[in-house]
């Protein structure tokens, strides 16, 4: 399947399961006991300057009770044709993996709701630099979609976590209907992925 004149996944059909089912809200992950906390924009720690993401998105925090794992989640449903869809996952472990660890940009697509019913055509694995570091990426038609996947991951760094914590940042970026995503333009999303300078969560 080719990567021309792909649309968002679900827009056409199920455009208001992406508003009313809370599972689009934050990937499917399994999880300690613990809380979860609706956080703002300006709270996220997630800076992902895209263009097609105009929609507002939806932020969460979860903690657990153990004070093991954090996980942060955001995500973007467009609502227009001019809007692109988006799901960000950043999972965080004192020890060990965290909870949401996936190998490689492909097994990231399991995570969450909106994608796992599909069945991606996946590109070539590949490898770029952003402001974090190393990440992996890979072009998917997903559907009627024409997205990146993306994974990448640190071990106790002081830069990106509070120095004592395991993380894994993963996600996915869908263009607006009828747009192609080269190569170029898919690396573009995956270097715009980045966290705010002092927002580390203890």
């Amino acid at each position: 399947m080719g990567f021309a004149r792909l649309a968002p996944i679900c827009r056409a059909v199920a455009f208001g399961l992406l508003i009313a089912a809370t599972g689009c809200a934050r990937p499917d992950t399994p999880r300690p006991d613990g809380r979860v906390i609706p956080i703002s924009a300006s709270e996220s720690r997630f800076d992902f300057p895209v263009s097609t993401l105009t929609a507002a998105g939806r932020f969460n925090l979860y903690v657990s009770d153990n004070g093991e794992y954090l996980e942060e989640t955001a995500q973007w449903t467009g609502q227009s044709f001019s809007e692109g869809e988006a799901g960000l996952l950043l999972s965080e472990a004192k020890a060990g993996p965290p909870l949401a660890d996936p190998k490689d940009p492909a097994a990231s697509f399991k995570l969450w709701p909106l994608l796992r019913g599909k069945t991606p055509a996946l590109g070539a694995l590949r490898e770029t630099q952003n402001t974090l570091g190393k990440v992996d990426w890979q072009r998917a038609a997903i559907g009627t979609a024409a997205c990146v996947l993306f994974v990448q991951r640190w071990a106790g760094d002081a830069s990106i976590t509070d120095g004592s914590r395991y993380a894994t940042l993963s996600g996915y970026y869908c263009n607006p209907p009828g747009e192609t995503l080269s190569a170029e333009a898919a690396e573009g999303v995956v270097k715009a992925l980045g966290l705010r300078n002092g927002a580390k969560r203890q």
